[in-house]
């Protein structure tokens, strides 16, 4: 990301283009974010957010966009951010090199940090940011110099799907299927098999996704069966996010009647059920206070009533 420039205070909250694609007692809308479709993270403060739209990472303040990043680079996505009293702190990838963009308001600067064969995801943690990229898993601390790296042993790397947690920077992967945990203390395979995993902060433990399938599953970080659910006829799992801040996990589901639904985090049951309009992707912030619903030309928000 080369150069930075200001945009004027624009209330997003005041958007109202295209239909809603949720009205539920359960959520409060803030508004939506228009053309953002490459890589978004919500705030737990404010209501804020960051977002890629074409090749400007847009930040907003309280519900306003203030500073954007501008880069010339192709493909550029948000994949991770955090905001709070120490500032903003966002991640973001152009072509297999990953940005850090950090500061307090307008004062927002940007620095390559590494550069990564296929980056596909990258988060934060309270001293590390954690990513993979082909078949290398990497942490991160403060100073460039105290990155560690570990070589997956996978055919599938290029399908791996990594989960964080964020307090301990232990990283989840899931590669040609198998999960597995990788900590200070080594490699610990945990005895499932997931196309998906969300890790839960609040719940330490992995939610388990299939493609295609209509089962979920909650495993402890150890990877003892903590419950399984089958949604049965009600459709094909899209997305899923944690809301550890409510003892939530959301889901989206693909039918001809899409839904949002919410479970209960320690038992699996079924705690909110809201139809969508169209299909969306379902996002949280850092802590789950925000969520997000990703459509294709746009990203409404809300928070829990």
């Amino acid at each position: 990301m080369r150069s930075l420039r200001t945009l004027s205070l624009v209330p997003f909250a005041l958007a109202t283009l295209g239909c809603v694609v949720m009205d539920s007692p359960e959520f409060q809308r803030h508004g939506a974010v228009y053309a953002t479709t490459n890589g978004v993270t919500l705030y737990d403060q404010g209501g804020g957010f960051a977002g890629m739209s074409g090749t400007t990472c847009q930040f907003s303040r309280g519900g306003h966009l203030g500073t954007d990043v501008s880069t010339s680079a192709r493909q550029p996505k948000v994949l991770d951010g955090v905001k709070d009293n120490e500032g903003t702190l966002v991640l973001a990838s152009t072509e297999g090199l990953l940005h850090v963009i950090a500061g307090n308001g307008s004062n927002l600067h940007e620095t390559e940090v590494a550069s990564f064969d296929r980056l596909s995801q990258a988060f934060l943690t309270r001293d590390h940011v954690v990513a993979i990229g082909g078949c290398t898993l990497r942490w991160m601390g403060g100073p460039i110099s105290g990155q560690r790296n570990l070589n997956l042993e996978s055919e599938n790397c290029e399908n791996a799907q990594l989960a964080v947690d964020r307090r301990t920077g232990a990283a989840f992967v899931t590669a040609g299927g198998e999960v597995i945990r990788v900590d200070e203390h080594g490699t610990h395979p945990l005895g499932h098999e997931a196309d998906q995993i969300v890790f839960s902060q609040a719940l330490n433990g992995l939610l388990l996704l299939d493609a295609w399938d209509t089962e979920v599953r909650f495993i402890s970080r150890d990877g003892d069966l903590v419950w399984s659910k089958d949604l049965g006829n009600d459709g094909r799992i899209r997305s899923a996010a944690d809301f550890g801040s409510q003892g939530l996990l959301g889901l989206t589901l693909e039918s001809e009647e899409p839904s949002l639904i919410m479970l209960d985090g320690e038992t699996g049951e079924l705690a909110i059920e809201t139809e969508l309009s169209q299909s969306a992707d379902v996002i949280s912030s850092f802590h789950g206070e925000q969520l997000g619903l990703v459509l294709p030309s746009r990203v409404e928000l809300f928070s829990f009533r």
